[in-house]
């Protein structure tokens, strides 16, 4: 009875290191299925870890919280997971060898995809309850169907004295580790809804000024053959006499309207955000030199193409946009850039608004007209 009471206790202790790795894991990485992977060896290790210290019921037929950790791997951890972590575990198990090694083995590749086929059915579809998990354990039980691979009589008594334990342990240890994978999911949840709202504009749903900057000033374009970086900032023309005339909410949909249409302009490599009040900004990772002022116009034109209504008036939009570009990102200081937009963005507004300034070396002082 003590043995059985260490070795559980040692199995849930095993279950909360896992459930605390799968929250370090989704933190670590943002490719699913390099997180799924990693969940998938993570938790076999601690699998291992935990046959390390087991039961031992007869010659060669162990228990352990195995099945457990593998299950609750593919459920919460997907298919990579399912695999990576139900041969790894199951590998082991073979070359610990012994009479139970081939329905071990076995067992523990049905707990996998037992796991996953609640993954499937039931993680996909809703949140996580109590039930729901209880119902997890219950399902992870039956691996213990593989113990009729053993000779029959072995079979039938450990049916009669280890079954009803295992069944126990595998409903407790799912219950305990799903609560705790689950509690680092909504952890998780919570702070990716945080970190979005705290880099997007409530209003139009882009990226805003923190998230521009952010990523401008941690990854300008490096230096490549006729490859540019450059930023458009982009100001809507006379949108005070919007806001003046029509009220703010007329202006909300008009900020909104232009955030689409920046949107839908932008091709996969623009990085589109709003600044702030009428103030729009788009960074252009890698272009070529002679495709800036091209795309700069993309924008300007689509923006004046749109038929704004609200109520019975139709609001016309323009907007002025100064860019400025740079080649060797390791030279260049991008506060001087936003600067040097900033001036282009001023020229063409000065210069009848409605148009495109360009700054540079080659382009300087180059505006055009609508």
């Amino acid at each position: 009875m003590q043995e059985l009471l260490i070795s559980f206790v040692y199995g849930l202790g095993l279950m909360g290191i896992a459930g605390i790795s799968y929250g370090v894991i989704h933190r670590w990485t943002r490719d699913s299925t390099i997180k799924s992977m990693l969940i998938g060896m993570v938790f076999g290790v601690i699998a291992i870890l935990a046959m390390v210290n087991p039961i031992n019921l007869a010659d060669g037929i162990i228990l352990d919280a195995r099945a457990v950790i593998v299950g609750l791997a593919s459920a919460f951890g997907g298919l990579p997971a399912t695999i990576v972590s139900g041969l790894l575990v199951g590998q082991f198990r073979m070359y610990l060898g012994g009479s139970g090694a081939v329905p071990g083995a076995v067992g523990i590749l049905l707990s996998a995809g037992l796991g996953f086929a609640w993954h499937w059915f039931i993680l996909s579809k809703s949140p996580v309850t109590i039930r729901q998990l209880l119902g997890l354990g219950a399902l992870l039980s039956l691996h213990s169907v593989t113990l009729l691979m053993l000779p029959l009589s072995l079979a039938q008594e450990l049916f009669s004295t280890v079954v009803p334990v295992l069944t126990v342990s595998c409903i407790v240890g799912a219950l305990v580790m799903g609560l705790i994978i689950d509690r680092e999911r909504r952890y998780i949840r919570t702070e990716k809804f945080w970190r979005e709202t705290a880099e997007t504009d409530s209003l139009t749903g882009l990226p805003n000024r923190r998230s521009f900057m952010d990523r401008v000033m941690l990854e300008p374009y490096p230096g490549k053959t006729r490859q540019y970086g450059a930023v458009m900032l982009i100001d809507i023309d006379h949108f005070k006499k919007v806001n003046d005339t029509l009220g703010h909410d007329a202006g909300d949909i008009a900020l909104r309207r232009v955030a689409d249409a920046l949107f839908t302009t932008a091709d996969g490599q623009d990085f589109v955000c709003r600044l702030g009040g009428e103030e729009f900004a788009v960074y252009l990772e890698h272009t070529a030199l002679d495709g800036i002022h091209d795309r700069a116009e993309d924008y300007r034109a689509a923006i004046e193409r749109q038929l704004i209504r609200y109520g019975k008036k139709t609001i016309p939009l323009t907007v002025s946009i100064g860019v400025a570009y740079w080649c060797d990102a390791l030279e260049t200081d991008i506060i001087d850039v936003l600067q040097r937009a900033d001036a282009a963005l001023y020229s063409a507004k000065a210069s009848g608004r409605n148009r495109v300034a360009i700054s540079g070396e080659h382009l300087a002082n180059q505006t055009v007209s609508a």
